[in-house]
Order: structure tokens, then sequence, then C-alpha cells
């Protein structure tokens, strides 16, 4: 199977009525056997995930996903708020590149605190592989997301699926979701090394293996083996190491093209294929730039696989289609300054 991140994103202890008023932080409040995926104070929430599951957060879309021989995954992203759900789920529906069997349809869950949820559940073959999609779209006063858990069709274990095994795990991420109160100044930004041009140094390379500078109107979401920095309109940048080595640079990207398109039902479409380009002290480093589409809306990604010695590192700009051009000299900036001294 596929190894690259895809992401269409438990035993959890329930917040209570008061916690559902708070923010959440990455230290306090963590349900066990959980860990937070995101916490979105300008959003107004918090999602957590199984704690042995990989987080693989794109852009504004927050996923997880089991690991990188299992593709499993959750995701939870903001949409458009339709006239008709039943009308809206049918015509994106029919967008997709394959047939689709429905099994459930419409029907009212409880995720979390949110106003109203109402969940799909639908069977299709990409590629020759059985898959079972449930989208789960959730109603919060006058915002609306989209919530999607995708799996394999196909036994797990005897008389179950691999999409049944994980549902009671699911089930818990939609148990322990919170929205919470929406803040106007959450991304007054922490104190960060400068280095004078207005970029500041968010990673630490004991960790990451790398140094990363972002604008400063890039606020950092995470700084881990994966870090992350996302601007106020949504636009991010990322990096982190290569998923998995020893393979080549098209083969990598092949297979993280196969899963986005498997993940969006369309397909990615390539602007720039394996470039070349200069990194500092980097071995090599190749670029890719292409743009897909999900859940109605278009996505433009500028994606640098860059090795040094021994290791491979992916920086990604991602943003929506709009929004790509606004910010792309800055994250072009970022990757000359990128250290690994």
């Amino acid at each position: 199977m596929k190894k690259i991140i895809k992401c269409a994103l438990f035993l959890a202890l329930i917040l209570g009525a008061l916690a559902s008023m708070l923010s959440c932080s990455s230290d306090d409040g963590v349900p066990e056997g959980m860990q937070l995926l995101r916490a979105e104070e300008g959003e107004g929430y918090c999602i957590y995930a199984p704690k042995e599951w990989r987080v693989a957060n794109q852009g504004d879309i927050a996923c997880a996903y089991v690991s990188t021989v299992d593709n499993s995954s959750i995701s939870f992203t903001r949409g458009e708020k339709p006239e008709s759900l039943s009308d809206y789920f049918r015509a994106e529906a029919a967008k997709l590149p394959f047939e689709i069997t429905l099994s459930v349809e419409g029907e009212a869950i409880n995720f979390g605190n949110a106003t109203a949820a109402y969940r799909y559940v639908y069977d299709y073959t990409y590629k020759d592989y059985g898959f079972r999609t449930m989208q789960v779209f959730v109603y919060n006063g006058d915002d609306f997301y989209i919530f999607t858990f995708n799996s394999y069709a196909r036994e797990r274990t005897e008389g179950e699926s691999y999409f049944g095994f994980y549902m009671e795990k699911v089930n818990a991420v939609m148990e322990s979701f919170r929205f919470t109160e929406k803040k106007d100044d959450w991304r007054t930004p922490a104190e960060y090394e400068s280095d004078g041009d207005g970029y500041l140094l968010i990673s630490d390379k004991a960790i990451a293996g790398f140094k990363l500078f972002v604008p400063e109107s890039f606020v950092p979401d995470y700084s881990s083996g994966i870090v992350s920095a996302t601007h106020a309109d949504g636009t991010n940048i990322n990096m982190s190491k290569a998923t998995y080595t020893g393979v080549t640079y098209e083969d990598y990207f092949a297979d993280r093209k196969a899963d986005l398109e498997a993940l969006s039902g369309g397909e990615v479409t390539l602007i720039t294929e394996g470039e070349l380009i200069s990194v500092s002290g980097a071995t090599w480093a190749r670029a890719y730039e292409y743009t897909y589409t999900l859940f109605g809306k278009e996505y433009h990604v500028y994606q640098a696989m860059i090795v040094k010695g021994y290791n491979g590192y992916v920086f990604t700009y991602s943003a929506s289609g709009e929004l790509y051009a606004e910010h792309l000299d800055e994250a072009m900036r970022a990757i000359e300054k990128i250290r690994f001294d």
C-alpha cells in the first residue's frame, strides 16, 4: 500500500460543559490515550487523535493517520455552509472519479458539543483497492465543518474490516471534540530568535535536524520533528523529515500524488515536476508545484524534497488557490534560509 502521508484525520475522557468554554492547550486537558491534533483558538475548536497515530496537518486541514503502512486517516476542516446538505453531498459525490455505494445517508449523530452533525458512509474502489469513508457534516451556529474518516473496506481480522476496527477510536475522537470560545488575539507570537530580516527561527535543530526560519507574520503551530507555522489567512509553511527513505524522489512524489488523489477524489495537477533547486548545505533538492481540490476548495502547493547526507526532508508551502501568490516570495525566502549546520 502507499506509504506517504494521506489526509482525506482511543479511549477518551469526555470534557465537561465547563471545559467546552475554555481554550485547549497541548499540556492540559488531553484525554487519556489521546494527543492534541489541533487547537484553533481563532476558529474556536480543539480536536484530539489517538496517541499512537501520526499527526499530518496540511494547511488549514487537521489530519492524522495510523502509520506509513496503514493509511487509515481522520481529517477536519472548515467548509462553506450549504443551503441543503443532501443536495451538497450529492453534488460533491457526482464530482468523484469513481462510483460510490451509499450505506448511511444524513444520519443525525452527536459530535462533541456541536449544534448538530449528520453522517454519510459510502464505499468505493480506487486503483483496485476497496475503501470505506464516513463523512460527518458539523454545524456550530453559523459555522460549518467537515470531518472525514477514511479506511479500507477489506478484512483486517476475521469478520471485521479495517474501517470497523478503527471505528471505536474514531467515535472517541468525535466524542472528545470541543468547540471553544473564539479569541481575536490568539495569534500573538511568542518570542523567537530573529535573523534580522524579520524571519523567526521556529525549529529546534537538536530535535528536527534543521533550522527553519519563517516570516514573523506566520505564527508557529508546533515545533518538534515536524515544524509548522500558519498565517492568519490559513497559508501554511511546514518542514519535517521524510516519511520514509530509500526511494527516488520521483517515487516519493508519485506516492504522495496517488494518496492526494485518493483523498480528494480528483486529480493532482502538476505545474513543476522535480526541478533541481539550491538549498544551502543540502546534498541536493528537487521541487514540485501542484494544485488539487479538496471539499470543493482548491489548494496550491510548492514542495521541496531535500537530501542532506543520508537524511531526507520535505519543505511544504500550502495555500488556497487565490492566496498562493501572496506569500510565495516569503516561502521562497524561507527555503533560502534553511540551515543544517
